[in-house]
């Protein structure tokens, strides 16, 4: 685990960097909160089980964003705890393509009051739908399990 901690600050002391070696542009942050239901892949047979909600907040400029993103391990409420719920911080580079934006997702988290960290990676996309709301799909690996995950994004 921590040899994917170095790993995970390597990275964005890299990608910091880089954007601070670019030419300032005048730009200013742009706020956003998003919501999404995660769907797995692990051939559980229900889907209360095999999916996850989330909810992130978070900043973007220019081409990246950084997050922070809380959520439940699934959708069944039947047996509630604590350890049942997780918090990431997130870093999502992107590009913009014609009418979609396409991202890279980077993510470090831990289930509460645990000891369980994960890792995310991934990439997605997004569309926008009207001036502060987007659309977005993306497949990202999460504590060892893959995920496809549709979601809405608020820009504020």
């Amino acid at each position: 685990m921590k040899s994917r901690l170095r790993i995970f600050s390597m990275l964005l002391l890299v990608s910091s960097c880089s954007l601070m070696a670019q030419e300032e542009k005048e730009s200013t942050y742009r706020a956003y909160g998003s919501v999404g239901v995660s769907i797995a892949n692990n051939n559980d047979d229900t889907f209360q089980n095999n999916s996850y909600p989330s909810v992130e907040v978070g900043l973007m400029k220019e081409n990246v964003s950084f997050g922070l993103v809380v959520g439940r391990s699934n959708l069944n409420f039947n047996q509630d705890a604590i350890s049942n719920y997780w918090y990431e911080a997130k870093f999502m580079p992107s590009a913009s393509m014609n009418s979609v934006d396409i991202y890279g997702i980077l993510g470090i988290g831990n289930y509460i009051n645990t000891n369980r960290y994960f890792i995310e990676y991934g990439a997605g996309f997004s569309g926008k739908l009207t001036n502060h709301l987007n659309y977005y799909v993306q497949a990202s690996n999460w504590d060892g399990i893959y995920y496809v995950t549709p979601g809405i994004l608020f820009l504020l």
